[in-house]
Formats: structure tokens, C-alpha cells, sequence
């Protein structure tokens, strides 16, 4: 199996990635640190509670069942950015009649959301909150791994389509990558998420 943290290629589309993510977070931060409360509060509102996937979790208090959802929302993401945009561009390159996007830029366009979004969490929460440790607590011990592997999925993406590799390991060799590289980060970040965080945040309160 190709090792990718051996490919200058991959490296290369991993610290792209990396500097992406970490550039939309803190303009996320700022704007929603500094921007009114007002304007930003509906997006927040939203992520917190309004979204699919906060609905589901908020059904059960069961850390068993917020384990299944966090790992099968955090699995699937990773999976729009690893395997699914990979196919859909190389599909669109075989139909004449088809537009084609540069896959780079669907893969930063998402990215940036996926940074931007927490970013505008985290900036508002700051001065609600008041209590940093806290924020950080919720964040960091399963964020760590979390984003990791977003970040790897994002570069993987972009390494498959636009390097050598297409052609030769083909959609299964990615899938198999995928699930190598990216499947084990997301189970034990998932696990962290629904059973370590919320015993940690516990202890700052």
C-alpha cells in the first residue's frame, strides 16, 4: 500500500490544506468575536441546535448513540472530500458536455466552510462564555483528531485526482486509503467527542 505521508504530493496538498483551515478559523474567530451578536446569532443558533445533525444528537443523552452519530457524520464528511469529489470530477471529465471544476477549488470552497463556520462559533462564544479554558476543553482533545483527518481527506482528494495515481490504484485503492488513513482518526475522535469532552468540560466548569 502507498504510504502518503511519504508522497512530497500529498505533503504538499496536506500543508496547503493546513494553512487553509487554520486561516478560515481565525477569520471565523474575528468575525465572530468582533462583528454584532445580532447578525451572527442565527448561524449560530443553527449550528448549535438547528442543523440535522445537532437534532438527532439532541434525542438521546445515550453517549453510546452520540458515538455512532458523531463518528457517521465526522466519516462522512471526510468521505465528500477523500472519495466522493474525486469521482464526481473524474466523471464530469468523461462527459464532453459537462462543465469541469478544478477540484483544488471545490476542495478549498470546502475547507473554508468547514473551518469558517466553527470559527464564527468559537469568536462568539468567547466573550458569552467567558471562560477560555472552557471553550478550549470542548474543543481541543477530540477537535485535534477531528480536524486531522479532514485535512488529510481534503489533501487526499486533491492528490488523487491531479496526481499519478488515477489510473493505477483506481477508486478502490482511495477507498481503501480512505478507510487505512482517515476511518481510524474519525472513531476515536468520535469516541473522545461523546465520552472524554463532556467529562473534562465537567471539571473546568
Amino acid at each position: 500500500m502507498i504510504n502518503l505521508y511519504r508522497d512530497i504530493d500529498f505533503k504538499k496538498y496536506l500543508w496547503q490544506s493546513i494553512l487553509i483551515f487554520c486561516g478560515f478559523l481565525v477569520l471565523g474567530m474575528l468575525i465572530g468575536y468582533f462583528i454584532p451578536h445580532n447578525v451572527t446569532a442565527i448561524a449560530v443558533e443553527y449550528t448549535m441546535s438547528g442543523s440535522a445533525s445537532a437534532k438527532i444528537i439532541n434525542i438521546s443523552d445515550n453517549i453510546l448513540f452520540k458515538l455512532v452519530i458523531y463518528f457517521l457524520n465526522n466519516a462522512f464528511v471526510a468521505l465528500l472530500f477523500a472519495v466522493l469529489m474525486p469521482l464526481i470530477y473524474y466523471r464530469n471529465l468523461r462527459d464532453v458536455n459537462t462543465v469541469n471544476v478544478n477540484p483544488i477549488w471545490i476542495s478549498r470552497f470546502g475547507l473554508s466552510i468547514q473551518a469558517g463556520f466553527p470559527g464564527i462559533l468559537i469568536g462568539y462564544a468567547i466573550p458569552i462564555i467567558n471562560n477560555n479554558l472552557l471553550i478550549i476543553t470542548s474543543l481541543i482533545p477530540h477537535g485535534i483528531i477531528e480536524i486531522s483527518a479532514i485535512l488529510i481527506s481534503a489533501a487526499m482528494g486533491i492528490w488523487f485526482v491531479n496526481g499519478k495515481y488515477l489510473h493505477t490504484i483506481g477508486y478502490k485503492g482511495l477507498i481503501k486509503l480512505y478507510v487505512v488513513y482517515v476511518l481510524p482518526m474519525v472513531f476515536v475522535a468520535a469516541i473522545i467527542e461523546a465520552c472524554v469532552t463532556p467529562w473534562l468540560m465537567t471539571l473546568v466548569k
